[in-house]
């Protein structure tokens, strides 16, 4: 699995939100932020977006002709959960490399979402992109996973290590069953919260990948903060841990903001900068409206990513739902 940061052939999107899991305050804003989101990586890279047949004109109506629309069903907008990791397979006596698409058997964040299109997505981009499909041994959350490109993966023990999505799995054997996959060596597992079946999946709310030996982790300055411990304790944990090198790990943190804007503001507000998005020469990233925050957020990543474009969206019915920018999107590598 490449780290997101390298080169793509496209990004992939659905447009799946709807009325009956967002409802008629949140839905048009989620449409937008959508639309947006994929109107600023097309200036980047080619995207594909998946969308309703019904739904067609309106999404042409959003974003033009410069987004590829390619008619399905889905229920929800999270790309990088149901859509396929694309991996390379090291195949043959000559070791020769094909690019695969791995799905990941999404089951709805462990039967808790109803999923009766979006368990057939990934099954559905792997043909559009005219790659091959292997099943994941285990079922994973995509959004729980980053790489770095270089045998070191990090993942969310709440994306995995759940009953009602791998029942009697603990880290050793899935580490087992999910390197191979990866093509990785190591394994890092920050916990996550197990409570929060959706939010707490995501590794883009904890820690990302810099490059090989080298992440950023969210922390907040509020010892008020209910994330404050669980973002401590991760802390804690990658200022010990090892890459698949044996390298200490190089980190950089990036605070929460103290404030965010009022209207989605809820209790499932995902209000972390470290969901952004690596495109061809961008990052893409959220902005909450606390200008102190996400200007400094802005510049860290800014010399942590040098010579990308930074990008910032208001992302805010996104985050409402636990999600962000990362979520709703899955590059396919070059």
């Amino acid at each position: 699995m490449p780290f997101e940061g390298a080169p793509h052939r496209r990004t992939w999107m659905v447009f799946g939100a709807s009325g009956e899991f967002w409802g008629r305050r949140w839905l048009p804003a989620a449409q937008n932020n959508l639309a947006e989101l994929a109107l600023t990586i097309a200036r980047y890279e080619p995207v594909t977006m998946l969308v309703r047949s019904r739904e067609l004109g309106h999404v042409r109506g959003l974003v033009g002709d410069k987004v590829e629309l390619v008619t399905a069903e889905m229920d929800d907008i999270w790309t990088r959960d149901i859509a396929p990791i694309f991996i390379q397979r090291t195949l043959g006596e000559r070791n020769q490399s094909q690019q695969a698409a791995l799905n990941l058997n999404f089951n709805g964040w462990g039967e808790q979402q109803l999923h009766r299109y979006d368990k057939n997505v990934a099954s559905e981009i792997a043909e559009l992109a005219h790659v091959r499909e292997i099943n994941a041994p285990l079922v994973v959350d995509g959004c729980g996973i980053d790489v770095d490109g270089a045998g070191t993966a990090m993942i969310t023990e709440s994306s995995v290590l759940t009953p009602k999505r791998n029942p009697a799995m603990n880290r050793i054997k899935a580490e087992q069953l999910l390197a191979p996959y990866l093509g990785v060596k190591k394994i890092i597992w920050l916990a996550g919260e197990r409570g929060d079946y959706f939010l707490g999946s995501r590794i883009g709310r904890y820690a990302r990948f810099v490059g090989p030996g080298h992440v950023v982790v969210s922390v907040t300055n509020s010892k008020n903060s209910p994330h404050y411990e669980l973002l401590q304790r991760h802390l804690k944990l990658l200022r010990t841990a090892r890459d698949a090198q044996g390298r200490q790990l190089t980190i950089d943190t990036i605070p929460l903001p103290n404030r965010v804007r009022p209207r989605f503001n809820n209790g499932n507000f995902a209000s972390g900068y470290l969901g952004f998005y690596l495109c061809n020469g961008a990052l893409i990233m959220p902005r909450y409206g606390d200008p102190s925050a996400d200007e400094n957020a802005k510049q860290q990543l800014a010399l942590l990513f040098p010579g990308r474009a930074i990008e910032m969206l208001n992302a805010d019915a996104l985050a409402a739902r636990g999600g962000s920018i990362r979520c709703a999107t899955q590059p396919e590598p070059k």
